[in-house]
């Protein structure tokens, strides 16, 4: 670049003003890269703190909500447990109730049909026994019948053994003397 004057009129070729353009560009290139690098890593630091800052609030926030939802689900946890358990306490009670209303009527009929099932068995078996029963009487009687027969055979002629023997004993033995008293 050539500069005669200082007045800045003086004329310059398109060639100087092109380099002079281009060194000029050079140095704005220059100072725009380090303005930016300083920009960037000013930035990139700035960010760093704030998302830093960011994610403590947010943990912090977080952990608020985190123990404020425990404490709500814990309430109505609890609340649900105590509804269901009087719920169903009620609910068994009335099952309860209406079963023993259906049971207690099929427990009582099934009862009164065993008594009488029960009653028909026991008649039916005291007929049996009392049948078999007379069976072996009838048929013990008539063993007894016939072992007496026996006795009675065997000694049938019993009575004129006795009267024989009472004649021989009031008979005199022929050298015997009696005696008299």
């Amino acid at each position: 670049m050539s500069t005669s004057a200082d007045d800045g009129m003086t004329p310059i070729t398109r060639r100087d003003l092109n380099e002079s353009l281009s060194h000029l560009l050079g140095a704005i290139t220059v100072m725009v890269t380090g303005a930016i690098q300083a920009s960037e890593g000013r930035l990139r630091s700035e960010l760093s703190g704030a998302i830093q800052a960011l994610r403590g609030e947010l943990r912090g926030d977080i952990q608020a909500s985190e123990e404020r939802l425990r404490g709500e689900l814990r309430g109505d946890i609890q609340a649900s447990e105590e509804r269901l358990r009087g719920e169903l306490r009620g609910d068994i009670q009335a099952s309860e109730e209406r079963l023993r209303g259906e049971l207690g009527g099929d427990i009582q009929a099934s009862e009164e049909r065993l008594r009488v099932e029960l009653r028909g068995d026991i008649q039916a078996s005291e007929a049996r026994l009392m049948h078999e029963l007379g069976a072996h009487t009838r048929a013990s009687t008539e063993e007894l019948t016939a072992r007496i027969r026996i006795l009675d055979d065997k000694y049938a002629d019993l009575p004129a053994r006795v009267t024989r023997l009472e004649e021989l004993a009031a008979a005199p033995v022929p050298g015997r003397r009696r005696r008299r008293s």
